[in-house]
């Protein structure tokens, strides 16, 4: 993945959090997403990502030739230890301050979920952080390419490889031989009843 791939990549990240009804979960933690803000913000994100990546960070694309726009993306990141605390929430701007702190309330859930599930996984690791292909171009084989890739480096290299599964992601990486570590709804208090459960699963590929 080069510099100028990027505003492609944020394009196909916006496209994987909108698709599919998935923005009940990714637009609470995650607002405005989809607009130009959102989306210059997702640039700047990956841009210190691959400005700080060097093998065996993972930084991928898959394209439809001749044309060498990304169809397909995989940004990765080594972690050589399982993370004992998570990040807190972003600066993204909510409508209002009780959507604040709803999301505020689900990153902590999520990020509890994830530590549970980090426990179970053999470090040195690789975390899969943002793999999707173009809506377009699903059903061709890419996804299932950046898969393997990641999976050929984690064998090589002796790593787990981990991912935090979007809802109707699993079993795509079951297929690739990923199993599930974690499985979790996240708990909603009283007040929050009437906004959307969520489910969390956590996946590893063991080396």
């Amino acid at each position: 993945m080069q510099e100028a791939d990027l505003p492609q990549v944020a394009a196909l990240a916006t496209e994987a959090f909108t698709h599919r009804g998935r923005t009940e979960y990714f637009g609470s933690l995650l607002p405005g997403k989809e607009t130009p803000s959102g989306q210059e913000a997702t640039v700047r994100q990956y841009r210190e990502e691959l400005q700080q990546a060097y093998d065996p960070n993972i930084c991928l694309k898959a394209v439809e030739l001749p044309s060498p726009e990304p169809q397909g993306c995989c940004m990765c990141v080594r972690r050589e230890t399982a993370p004992t605390s998570l990040p807190g929430m972003s600066q993204w701007q909510y409508a209002t301050q009780e959507d604040r702190e709803y999301a505020e309330y689900l990153k902590g859930e999520r990020n509890k979920a994830v530590l549970r599930g980090y426990q179970q996984v053999r470090a040195p690791m690789i975390q899969i952080m943002t793999l999707t292909v173009k809506p377009s171009h699903q059903g061709k084989g890419m996804g299932g390419m950046l898969l393997e890739a990641i999976i050929s480096w984690c064998r090589h290299n002796q790593h787990d490889a981990v991912v935090v599964s979007v809802p109707g992601a699993e079993p795509v990486y079951a297929k690739y031989g990923f199993k599930t570590v974690e499985d979790a709804w996240l708990p909603l208090p009283e007040r929050w009843q009437h906004r959307p459960q969520v489910n969390l699963k956590m996946m590893v590929f063991r080396r």
